[in-house]
């Protein structure tokens, strides 16, 4: 049988026609010609063989592929050069491995192929249309298999019988489905085999993305921490300076009572959630009274500063521009400090401190400036209990306040953020 093909291969070659008919009406042959392949070097694929037929190369490049039915005889014209060909089947897969050299034609039949020792015996096949990454679980909920595929390549995945769970993760969204698997199943997934499902964070890997990638440093905030320097204005201005003359002497004031100046450390516990400490100066002020008859002079300088807890929600926004809510509680305690100084050789002094209970609510937004650096911009209203006494002639300094701030981020992220990246 083997040398009559031979010799109609040999008379068919020369003819044009890609296809023959013997004389009892069978089609006798079909060419398959890759590109820059003539068929003066060629495997033919005897007619006792069926299946669908994947041609590869040396460097495992497909070449040709081609499905045939029984008794159909297909001749493959391939440059010289060793070749795997793989025939896939219902009952299995089988595979050959022929060397073809120069103008040799060469023959396969059925005892030229083994049965393929890497083929799944029982798991699931992932459809060519099918993309993204894929987690499969047991019944038990335990990742037994992790595997990123690309559009245009099917996948086999080796699995024991039993009930599984299969997700895909997209740019687009997620996607779900559900099989069991009997002993020696082989079953194939394709898009209409899956549903829509919400988005998973978290998965647990049992070994490394399968496609390498090169990505920047992340942008997460979570388990970073971050110094941040502040700057505003409180209630009406930026601060003062008078001098006054009367018959009783001269009164210089200075001060900076509608200033804020704060220093504040930051931890993110979440993604969107900040927890903070600061210390924040609301104001300070200076009066200076030189008498013009008896020699005097009266210093009376006073400020207040507030030492804050809170927490700082990020809600919405983007990467680079993240808005927030803020609060934050604590003391805000003022000082004050009274020195005068008489001729010849007296002097008094008196300092107090005092402090109430109070906080701060406020908004804004955050701007990253890379992976370091963050830029603020926010306004609040600082509320207070009264003090018992005056400080710098005033009992209460609660008030609306603006600012700008520089952050410095450094630290983190913790390595179960790396892992979900």
């Amino acid at each position: 049988m083997k040398h009559f093909l031979m010799t109609f291969l040999l008379l068919a070659v020369a003819l044009p026609s890609a296809a023959m008919v013997e004389p009892d009406g069978t089609a006798a042959a079909e060419f398959v010609l890759p590109e820059g392949a003539d068929a003066s070097t060629c495997l033919v694929l005897g007619e006792e063989l069926s299946g669908r037929f994947v041609v590869r190369d040396a460097d495992r490049e497909l070449v040709a592929e081609v499905y045939k039915r029984p008794g159909q005889i297909v001749v493959v014209g391939l440059a010289p050069g060793a070749y795997e060909v793989r025939c896939e089947r219902a009952d299995g897969a089988v595979i050959s491995a022929p060397v073809l050299e120069e103008g040799e034609r060469l023959l396969l039949g059925p005892e030229d192929f083994v049965a393929d020792e890497g083929q799944v015996a029982t798991g699931l096949v992932l459809a060519e249309e099918l993309a993204g990454r894929f987690f499969v679980r047991d019944a038990d909920r335990e990742l037994v298999a992790e595997l990123y595929k690309p559009r245009g390549r099917v996948v086999e995945v080796g699995l024991a019988p039993g009930v599984y769970e299969v997700r895909c993760e997209q740019e687009t969204g997620a996607l779900i489905s559900a099989l069991k698997l009997g002993q020696g199943e082989v079953l194939m997934l394709e898009p209409r085999d899956f549903a829509q499902a919400e988005p998973e964070r978290g998965v647990e890997r049992i070994f490394p993305p399968e496609k390498p990638r090169s990505e920047p440093r992340s942008m997460a905030l979570k388990g970073r921490s971050r110094l941040e320097l502040r700057f505003g204005a409180w209630e009406h201005g930026w601060g003062s300076y008078h001098v006054g003359a009367g018959s009783w002497g001269v009164v210089t004031r200075s001060g900076s009572e509608n200033a804020t100046g704060s220093l504040g450390y930051s931890r993110w516990v979440r993604e969107d959630l900040a927890v903070t400490f600061s210390i924040t100066g609301l104001g300070g002020e200076a009066e200076v009274v030189t008498g013009a008859h008896d020699w005097y002079t009266t210093v009376d300088s006073s400020g207040i500063a507030a030492i804050l807890v809170g927490v700082r929600k990020y809600i919405g926004g983007s990467e680079t521009v993240k808005p927030f809510l803020a609060g934050s509680l604590g003391p805000y305690i003022g000082g004050t400090s009274v020195v005068e100084a008489r001729s010849p050789g007296h002097s008094y002094v008196e300092e107090r401190a005092e402090a109430a209970f109070g906080g701060h609510v406020g908004a804004g937004f955050d701007v990253r400036l890379g992976r370091n650096w963050m830029l603020g911009i926010s306004g609040g209203y600082n509320f207070m209990s009264d003090f018992r006494h005056p400080i710098g002639g005033r009992d209460n300094y609660g008030g609306g306040e603006m600012g700008v701030s520089f952050s410095w981020l450094f630290g983190g992220p913790d390595p179960e953020d790396e892992q979900d990246d």
